[in-house]
């Protein structure tokens, strides 16, 4: 019944009908194939058909019968057709393999060695024979289907059924394809990786894998220690050793062992040090999988490179140090409390010997260090804090989101060692009053501070004591009057993070201290952080109310007052335009916001405007889809009765025009739409009035009824126009200047005056203009002439350029003639003094 829906006469209801077959294949596609197969044949057929326009939606049923069926029995019912034997490149079912691709999983491996291996061996054969004839379309076409083929692999190795019985018949030739095909390479690592981490839990699918381990080990480790040729390698050689990574898992202990003493080895006698440090990498990788003593050799090692001056090599060692601290093996975690002592001591030693590019890797080595201590160590997590405050400013991204996160760490950690009896008040108090200790340092470190703080409080909030709450707002409220731009800038973000995390009870009291505070910033700092102080009142107004924030400003700050005005009309335009878009959003039933982040509180902006912008055109097109469109093709039913679609002869009976309309009116219709004149010469003869017969029939009062067209009198004003207005239309003078008489005979209006009542006829200074001789003169109760040039659009012109040249470098030479006359006679005057002092 549902197939029947494919056929012609519903070919209207063809996207409804395909979004109902992907339910119905979903659901009785596994139970019931044989009934699925002949109405994939007929999607396929019609998918085929010249001008079928719903491609999509039948790869979405027949991508569903994939995955539901698998590729053999949906392959059965609609063949690839592909053999690598055709005389012609037309591949007409060259599309299943995208749909193939996208959706093959829990499926056979079996199915891929047995019939996709064959056929990509074939198609690369047949490539490299066209090559050598010469054919490079057929070279190019079979090497993309082989290309296409071996993408299938991932998806039959994502939970394939016959892991024990199907991947010995294919462990080999991926083996050997994978060290000489590089086009192919990411297929097979990313299977790879699929049938590993899909069988972690299955033991016997594991030890499957896991007996291949020695094959693809040493094939990987080369790939990983090679110098890449390009971008492509590159990215091959990280995912191979996210490979390596996964296939240590599942990999026998002894096995590992000798492979690690080997890279030791070979770590100690290289020379070419990009070789060395992809061996360190692979040693790195291998510490949460063998012994301790091997773990105490290769820290002996790194630990000696951590004061290097090779950026790169102390980088690398942090990396090494940061993965044993996090590593949750039995022995790592042994040989780490064995070694705590020495490795705080050298961790804190080495602060001053830090690189930049270190700073990552030594940071998060701290997170994870402090957070896997369970003996309490104070001591040592307040000396961290400093490094933890300084690298809030550090370049690197990676390092500052670690310091944030080493301050929220040490702050639980000192949680954790406190003991019950003792109040968390004391904790926090402890914690900040280390902190705040850089309140007293330079600008920058005050800033980093008070950054620190502000994370420091959004994460423990519950915890804070009301009058350490008070000390700490008091004294940043104080620094917002700071010259500094640095140092204001920082304290806005805390009392943004202080006004949008503190409930309102907790920060009401504090309201006109922020208020005050942000009255009192310097002009320099208001003018800079314009953004974010607009940002902040909004916070306020929306919390408080217009009306309160606005009592708390003096009177005095008109330019505060005029900012919360605007933005009172702007918050109640945005209330009115999310009212009016409400019920068109389908995604509102009542679903509760999340909390805000830190970093999204500190990372948000004011550019609400942008946003409502897009919300405004995204709401217009959804309004544009709900709007039906009307038909543009009807059927001519005849005396017969309804039209037979499947006849030969029913495209006869489609017409383009509406067979209910009267032919009077249609050919009316068509004459008026019928294109432009040709005269005897093949001229096209272009109107810009409608035809005669229309204008005979307009009305002569020079109005023009189009009501489609905006006129300016409609744009700069909201009342109705009137025919006897003096301001008539742009249309309507257009089209009374076009009369007979030449002016309207309803408009009374003449030129005069200023602004836009001026004659545009007069040049520009005309009034001072002399009618004696040359030059300007100066009039009673009007202003001085100024202008030597008089500024006119005929300036702009590029034929004129010299003229307008020549007239500007007149006016410069008459200037410069008439400073070196006045500089002459000056000279002259004072000589003529000098003579009178000296008699």
């Amino acid at each position: 019944v549902l197939g029947a829906g494919g056929k012609y006469q519903y070919s209207g209801a063809w996207q409804t009908v395909l979004g109902v077959l992907v339910t119905a294949v979903e659901v009785i596609g596994a139970s019931h194939p044989d009934t699925v197969q002949p109405l994939l044949v007929s999607l396929a057929q019609l998918r085929g058909s010249a001008n079928f326009s719903f491609e999509a939606e039948v790869d979405q049923v027949i991508g569903k019968a994939v995955a539901v069926m698998g590729p053999r029995s949906v392959l059965a019912a609609v063949p690839l057709n592909i053999t690598g034997d055709e005389t012609d490149y037309e591949f007409k079912s060259s599309w299943l393999l995208p749909v193939l691709r996208e959706n093959i999983r829990h499926t056979e491996l079996g199915f891929f060695s047995e019939y996709f291996l064959p056929l990509a061996a074939k198609c690369l054969n047949r490539s490299l024979v066209s090559g050598q004839n010469g054919d490079k379309v057929g070279k190019k076409t079979y090497e993309v289907i082989t290309y296409q083929i071996w993408s299938l692999l991932p998806g039959f190795c994502n939970c394939p059924t016959d892991i024990s019985t199907s991947f010995k018949s294919v462990a080999r030739i991926l083996g050997v394809q994978l060290g000489s095909r590089k086009e192919i390479r990411l297929d097979i690592l990313t299977s790879l990786r699929h049938l590993i981490s899909r069988n972690l839990e299955n033991e016997e699918n594991k030890l499957e894998l896991s007996k291949y381990s020695k094959n693809f080990l040493p094939i990987l480790f080369n790939l990983y220690t090679t110098v890449p040729a390009g971008a492509e390698e590159a990215g091959q050689r990280l995912a191979s050793l996210e490979t390596i990574k996964l296939y240590f898992k599942i990999s026998d202990t002894e096995l590992l062992s000798t492979m690690f003493d080997r890279a030791l080895e070979k770590f100690k006698t290289e020379t070419l040090q990009f070789t060395k440090d992809a061996v360190l990498d692979l040693l790195r990788c291998m510490l949460p999988h063998i012994e301790e003593s091997r773990i105490s050799v290769l820290y002996t090692e790194t630990v000696a490179r951590v004061n290097s001056k090779d950026h790169k090599e102390q980088k690398k060692a942090y990396r090494v140090l940061e993965e044993l601290c996090k590593c949750t093996s039995p022995d790592c975690q042994q040989f780490l409390l064995a070694t705590l002592p020495s490795l705080q001591t050298q961790l804190l030693s080495s602060l001053s010997s830090a690189s930049p590019s270190s700073q990552p890797p030594r940071l998060r080595c701290l997170i994870s260090l402090i957070s896997g201590l369970v003996e309490p160590h104070i001591d040592f997590a307040l000396s961290v804090i400093p490094e933890a405050v300084l690298s809030i400013r550090a370049v690197n991204s990676k390092a500052r989101a670690a310091a944030f996160t080493l301050l929220i760490v040490v702050g639980e950690a000192l949680q954790r060692w406190t003991p019950p009896p003792a109040s968390q008040d004391s904790v926090v108090r402890q914690y900040m009053a280390a902190l705040l200790a850089g309140l007293a340092g330079n600008p920058g470190l005050i800033h980093c501070t008070v950054l620190a703080v502000s994370r420091i409080y959004f994460q423990f909030r519950d915890l804070f004591p009301e009058d350490l709450t008070d000390q700490i707002l008091n004294n940043i409220l104080t620094l917002m009057s700071s010259a500094s731009r640095e140092v204001a800038g920082a304290a806005l973000s805390f009392v943004k993070v202080f006004v949008t995390s503190t409930p309102i009870l907790r920060s009401t009291k504090y309201v006109a201290s922020i208020v005050k505070a942000l009255v009192e910033m310097p002009e320099d700092c208001k003018r800079h952080f314009r953004v974010k102080t607009k940002y902040l009142l909004e916070r306020l107004v929306r919390k408080f109310g217009w009306d309160y924030i606005s009592s708390l400003v003096p009177k005095n700050e008109l330019k505060m007052h005029k900012r919360l005005k605007n933005m009172r009309k702007e918050l109640a335009r945005r209330a009115r335009k999310i009212s009016e878009d409400s019920g068109a959003d389908e995604e509102d039933f009542g679903v509760a916001k999340r909390q805000k982040t830190m970093d999204e509180i500190l990372a948000d902006s004011s550019d609400e405007d942008d946003d409502l912008f897009e919300d405004s055109a995204a709401s217009s097109k959804l309004k544009d889809k709900k709007k039906k469109k009307t038909p543009q093709t009807w059927i001519q039913e005849g005396a017969e009765g309804i039209v037979d679609l499947l006849d030969p002869n029913a495209a006869q009976a489609v017409s383009s025009t509406n067979p209910k309309t009267p032919k009077s009116v249609a050919e009316k219709a068509k004459k008026s739409s019928a294109g432009f004149k040709i005269d005897n010469d093949g001229k096209l003869i272009i109107n810009d009035d409608d035809s005669e017969e229309e204008l005979k029939k307009r009305p002569s009062t020079g109005l023009d009824d189009d009501s489609d067209e905006e006129t300016f009198e409609s744009l700069v004003s909201s009342k109705k126009r009137k025919i006897g207005s003096e301001t008539g239309s742009m249309k309507s003078s257009k089209s009374a200047m076009s009369g007979i008489s030449g002016k309207s005979s309803f408009s009374k209006y003449t030129t005069g005056g200023s602004g836009i009542h001026r004659d545009l006829k007069s040049e520009a200074g005309s009034e001072y203009r002399s009618k004696k001789g040359h030059g300007d003169i100066k009039k009673a109760g009007k202003h001085d002439p100024y202008a030597y040039i008089p500024m006119t659009h005929n300036a702009l012109n590029k034929r004129k350029v010299a003229k307008a040249k020549g007239h500007f470098s007149s006016v410069i030479n008459a200037a410069k003639k008439g400073a070196s006359k006045g500089n002459k006679a000056r000279v002259k005057d004072v000589k003529h003094l000098m003579k009178k002092m000296k008699v």
